[in-house]
């Protein structure tokens, strides 16, 4: 397993857009004003983050939203 800095903020973009094609009747906004890096293995992260997205897009209204966001307290 190899452990690597992530652009956190690159990666959910890149999953959002991959995943919303399949749910166009929501709508997914990202609130993640800067990049967040993090130490991580990058298909263990993307599995985590897919199911994520994926569950609150599955699980949603019709016409519903899925907000992304990240706040650092530190």
């Amino acid at each position: 397993m190899t452990i690597e800095d992530i652009d956190l903020k690159k990666l959910i973009t890149d999953r959002v857009e991959m995943i919303e094609k399949n749910y166009s009747h929501l709508d997914y906004t990202i609130d993640i004003s800067d990049s967040v890096f993090i130490k991580s293995n990058e298909k263990a992260l993307i599995r985590i983050v897919d199911n994520i997205i994926i569950n609150a897009s599955k699980y949603n209204k019709d016409r519903g939203e899925v907000n992304i966001s990240y706040v650092n307290y530190l």
